[in-house]
């Protein structure tokens, strides 16, 4: 087989790029050559990679626990916002990262109640749950990652938070116009800048 890749998704910006691409191969290797794998046992071959590569196979909400193997699925709700990511054009080794995290004085966030909010589509809820106990590390790495989040809660956004192990950042609001009047200047000072949405559209009725 011969693939090739074309990624979307910087590397070294904490949002599981690589392990996306390794969950698509999986599901395609899957389905092309039929071999009738179930999702559990893609996930078992899966994490002999990549950690995240579960999460990835089943592309749900869930809260993820273990080294990522264990997935507790989040029922699905109606939350919807609106989200600017962006990378400055250092990255973060997620190993480094990892190793200059003191667990014993780290902020862990409440993900009991990150869970309960996302479920009640409580937007406020969400935001005020924000938290990554790798930011800390990170931000020692690449300091861009601070100013990124000063940039966009002092253009207006509600929250903003690095993703995994960085170095991208996302900001939340429910505005879109907001996002589209600084986009612009996000473009030009970093190297990665894109507005996106997360969107669970309506059930159709049946009949």
């Amino acid at each position: 087989v011969r693939i090739h890749c074309y990624k979307h998704i910087p590397s070294q910006a904490g949002m599981g790029g690589g392990s996306a691409d390794g969950a698509a191969i999986f599901r395609a290797m899957n389905s092309l050559f039929h071999l009738r794998m179930s999702y559990q046992d893609m996930c078992e071959m899966g994490k002999e990679i990549g950690a995240d590569i579960a999460f990835c196979v089943w592309n749900r909400n869930a809260v993820v626990g273990g080294i990522g193997e264990n997935l507790h699925f989040i029922d699905r709700s109606r939350f919807n916002c609106h989200l600017l990511i962006v990378k400055p054009k250092k990255g973060v080794s997620t190993k480094k990262c990892f190793d200059d995290l003191d667990i014993e004085t780290a902020v862990h966030p409440d993900i009991d109640l990150m869970k309960h909010a996302i479920e009640k589509n409580d937007y406020q809820g969400v935001v005020d749950c924000l938290g990554n106990t790798l930011e800390a590390p990170s931000i020692k790495m690449v300091q861009d990652i601070q100013s990124i989040k000063d940039d966009m809660m002092n253009f207006g956004f509600d929250g903003a938070l690095m993703s995994g192990s960085g170095s991208s950042v996302f900001g939340m609001t429910q505005d879109p116009e907001l996002i589209d009047k600084v986009l612009p200047y996000f473009k030009k000072k970093y190297s990665f800048a894109i507005k996106t949405q997360i969107y669970y559209p309506e059930k159709r009725k049946k009949g």
